[in-house]
């Protein structure tokens, strides 16, 4: 077919059955489905295993890597590739079906917004070190602990090469696709493995078009991570129509801030932002944002044991596809409690709430990712993992397919 010429397109992907023959396997109309030009629909049962399947990609005028097909214009550019890998490496969102059924009826209208990722952009910690402009408000930083600056130097790259590895494992890990990049002494940005604080996406689902936001940092040292290679590499993707940049708030006459995914927990699917107001999360701010990217904003105030705000959302709660963890105990005003826990409710969470020794532990910072098969995954540090109870733990595990200790 390559050699006759009969395809209209400048590529061509091969997708072959190797491991099984059997005539009861699906054929791929039956297993997959593009649903548009960046989702997909699977069959859950030839994601791995023997029923999994192997892709060579041809190119017109390619650089051929051998097994060129005689005089054909299309040249192989990559082979022997899983082909749920191949639709990662393109950028597709994987929605997985239990059925052919599914599969069949399932069209683009009806998939929801995406509320967690399958890829994730981290910066390593290669000039990690404490920051006092952040630890003004940030009550929950540690003083204590190691002291000399190469040890923790150390210690820190060593457990972030730990989480890299099961991040990205696709055997006994999350199998997340990870834009990995460094900082150095000379960028002064001590804090720039936080990149979600000054950046969110938003897919065309969520918000109606692909949308980079950019927003307001508290701290002079942190508008820094907003490097030029940092934001080439968002714009490389060829996605974003759509820039909403908050940052000239920094440098107003009265400077507003409003940091993230930090500041807001997001409900992608409901399209609800919850928002703990302090110095870093601005009211009005927030209720531009809501606004302007079309979501009900809850704002409310939460406080530590010292009855201080707490300096970001996502440390006394988190939002995942169908559960949701938060620290209503640290809500002082009951109708702003009663509010959040009925919104979490009534948009079809199971809620677990923790305390505020939990909150200390990290079990508010937890996050939901997708893994390479597209199912939800919950990631949470050892500290937060081990001062769950068994209970919280058997709750969570009812609407996660895993949840992972990540060792930090």
């Amino acid at each position: 077919a390559l050699e006759r010429g009969i395809f209209r397109t400048e590529r061509v992907v091969t997708v072959r059955d190797v491991f099984e023959r059997s005539p009861d396997l699906p054929t791929l109309n039956k297993s997959f489905k593009l649903l548009s030009d960046d989702v997909t629909c699977i069959l859950a049962g030839i994601q791995k295993g023997s029923r999994r399947r192997i892709c060579n990609e041809y190119a017109v005028g390619g650089v051929g890597v051998g097994g060129g097909l005689g005089s054909s214009n299309f040249k192989l550019v990559r082979h022997d590739m899983d082909f749920v890998q191949f639709l990662h490496e393109g950028g597709f969102r994987i929605v997985p079906v239990e059925s052919r059924e599914k599969l069949l009826a399932t069209e683009i209208d009806q998939v929801p917004p995406q509320q967690s990722t399958n890829h994730v952009f981290m910066v390593a910690p290669t000039a990690f070190q404490s920051n006092p402009d952040a630890a003004e408000d940030n009550h929950f930083m540690s003083s204590e602990g190691i002291r000399d600056p190469q040890v923790l130097q150390r210690k820190v790259v060593a457990e972030f090469e730990a989480l890299h590895s099961k991040l990205t494992d696709k055997v006994n890990g999350a199998g997340l696709s990870v834009h990995l990049f460094t900082h150095e002494e000379h960028h002064d940005t001590p804090d720039a493995v936080f990149p979600n604080n000054w950046f969110s996406t938003h897919t065309d689902l969520e918000v109606g078009e692909c949308t980079l936001c950019l927003y307001p940092m508290k701290a002079p040292n942190r508008r820094k991570e907003r490097r030029p290679d940092f934001i080439d590499r968002l714009h490389s993707f060829s996605r974003y129509t759509n820039v909403y940049d908050m940052t000239r708030q920094e440098n107003a006459a009265r400077p507003k801030f409003l940091e993230g995914t930090g500041s807001l927990v997001l409900d992608r699917v409901n399209r609800v932002a919850y928002a703990s107001i302090s110095e870093r999360t601005d009211l009005s701010l927030t209720n531009v944002w809501g606004r302007v990217m079309n979501y009900e904003v809850v704002p409310f105030i939460s406080v530590d044991r010292a009855r201080r705000p707490i300096y970001h959302t996502n440390v006394m709660m988190s939002v995942g596809t169908s559960v949701a963890v938060v620290c209503a105990e640290s809500i002082p005003d009951a109708r702003q409690r009663a509010y959040v826990l009925d919104t979490l409710r009534t948009t079809g969470h199971e809620v677990v709430e923790i305390s505020m020794d939990q909150v200390d532990r990290f079990c508010g910072n937890i996050l939901e990712v997708e893994n390479y098969y597209g199912k939800p995954v919950l990631a949470m540090s050892t500290s937060a993992y081990n001062a769950f109870t068994p209970d919280q733990l058997a709750t969570l595990r009812e609407h996660e397919e895993v949840i992972m200790d990540l060792a930090t």
